[in-house]
C-alpha cells in the first residue's frame, strides 16, 4: 500500500468538499523527464479524480517504487484525515459513492456498507400469489420472512421496518438528510 506520507506529498485533499488536488512535485519524483513535464503540464495544481469511474467510486492509480496501486478516492480520504487506512471497509453514509466529503464517510464491516448499498426501493418485497406481496430481508446471508401483505406499499414499510432495526444507523432508510443534499455544491467543478 501506498505510505500515507506518501500520499501527503502528492495530494491535497478538502474534507468539506471531498475534492482532491495533485501537487507540483520535484523532478526527482519521477522515473523520466517526459513523465516530469507531461505531469507538469496536465496535472500539477489539477483536481485529482474530477469524474467517478464506471463503479460509481471516485479512483486513480499511484505508483509507488515502481509499483502500481489502484486507490479509490475514499481510501485516500480517511487515510488523510487518519492518518492511516481503513481496517474494515468505508462506507457513504448518503449511499454516493462519487461524494467524499469526510462527513460522509464512515467506517463499517462488510454487511454494514452491503445495507447500506440497497438501492432498490422495492428491495425485499416480491409478489406473491393470490396479488398479495411478501416482504423479507437477509440477514448474515440467510432470508428471513416477514410476512403476507394485501399492497406492495405495506410490503416494503414492513420490509423498511426490518431494515431500520437490523441495520441501524447503516439501513438506506436512515440516510443523513444532511449528507444527502450537501454533495451538490461539490458537484460544480
Amino acid at each position: 500500500m501506498v505510505p500515507v506520507d506518501h500520499l501527503r506529498q502528492i495530494i491535497a485533499y478538502d474534507p468539506d468538499t471531498g475534492s482532491f488536488t495533485w501537487l507540483a512535485r520535484d523532478r526527482a519524483s519521477f522515473a523520466s523527464e517526459g513523465a516530469y513535464s507531461n505531469f507538469k503540464r496536465k496535472f500539477a495544481g489539477q483536481e485529482a479524480f474530477p469524474k467517478p469511474g464506471v463503479s460509481g467510486y471516485r479512483e486513480t492509480i499511484i505508483t509507488y517504487q515502481g509499483r502500481r496501486f489502484n486507490l479509490r478516492a475514499h481510501q485516500i480520504a480517511f487515510a488523510l484525515s487518519f492518518g492511516r487506512y481503513p481496517t474494515v471497509f468505508i462506507d457513504h453514509a448518503n449511499g454516493d459513492r462519487a461524494d467524499n466529503r469526510l462527513a460522509n464517510l464512515r467506517e463499517a464491516t462488510q454487511q454494514q456498507n452491503v445495507w447500506n448499498a440497497e438501492r432498490l426501493p422495492t428491495a425485499g418485497t416480491k409478489r406473491a400469489r393470490g396479488g398479495r406481496w411478501e416482504a423479507f430481508i437477509r440477514i448474515g446471508g440467510k432470508k428471513k420472512y416477514l410476512g403476507n401483505f394485501p399492497t406492495r406499499e405495506l410490503a416494503h414499510a414492513a420490509y423498511v421496518a426490518a431494515s431500520n432495526e437490523v441495520a441501524g444507523d447503516f439501513s438506506p432508510f436512515k440516510r443523513p438528510s444532511h449528507v444527502n443534499t450537501a454533495h451538490k455544491n461539490s458537484e460544480v467543478q
